[in-house]
């Protein structure tokens, strides 16, 4: 077959000038270009020109991207301390390739990151899967605490989180209680010991337990019918004094 350039087969001009146009495409395609990493020669459909001028070779450049994606150091992949576009090798990269690079690069560019504090696995956690101080890993669903970065802690209090612990000084201080199923702090104003969070669980705020599976209530009742019965008698207004 034949190599046509930019014009029409059929466009008017002498055959000679066709001719020429023809072999000139030919000496293009046969020309060979040296790589800048590997040094190899290449012909030109197998070399990637870049922003600063350089010229790859396909498979250098693929490497170069696939290191960055392993390697921050490596990240964003330059040449003469250019950062090289992704679209100069895109289309040489599988699907899996890909996705690992722009994924790389959202881990890379984060502020905080938090990753998988499984050893197996330590892949990063994107924001997308990080609710409250959980941290769940969209590879092995390994939960880790955002805070100290390990494991996340069956009690839901992380050693290294300062204002908790300042928050859980104060309430043995002020005798606050805690709900059991979402960790939130409660504090009794008036009224009985059972208390009913804001997540459904009931509890009772003497003890801390799961409502009526403590002797709680039964003080309770009788500390409420004592406040009860103590608001209802008379008062000497003089002397303050109950009849």
């Amino acid at each position: 077959g034949t190599i046509e350039d930019s014009d029409a087969e059929g466009s008017a001009g002498p055959s000679t000038s066709y001719a020429q146009r023809q072999s000139l495409a030919f000496d293009r395609l046969s020309q060979q270009f040296e790589c800048a990493v590997c040094l190899e020669m290449f012909y030109a459909t197998s070399i990637v020109v870049l922003p600063c001028r350089d010229r790859y070779c396909v498979g250098c450049l693929k490497q170069l991207f696939l290191r960055a994606t392993r390697d921050e150091g490596a990240f964003p992949p330059r040449c003469c301390s250019q950062a090289i576009p992704i679209d100069s090798i895109k289309i040489e990269l599988s699907e899996a390739e890909l996705k690992a690079f722009h994924k790389a690069k959202v881990g890379y560019t984060s502020q905080d990151r938090t990753y998988c504090s499984e050893p197996r696995c330590g892949s990063f956690i994107p924001s997308s899967s990080i609710h409250a101080a959980k941290a769940t890993c969209p590879d092995c669903r390994n939960q880790t605490y955002t805070m100290c970065k390990t494991k996340f802690h069956e009690n839901g209090d992380c050693p290294a989180d300062k204002d908790l612990h300042n928050t859980l000084e104060l309430a043995d201080e002020k005798g606050w209680q805690r709900c059991r199923s979402c960790r939130q702090m409660v504090e009794l104003v008036t009224g009985c010991y059972h208390m009913r969070c804001k997540c459904g669980y009931e509890f009772c705020y003497e003890c801390g337990k799961q409502w009526k599976t403590c002797p709680c209530q039964t003080a309770d009742e009788g500390r409420m019918y004592a406040r009860g019965r103590a608001a209802s008698q008379p008062i000497d207004r003089d002397h303050g004094a109950l009849y």
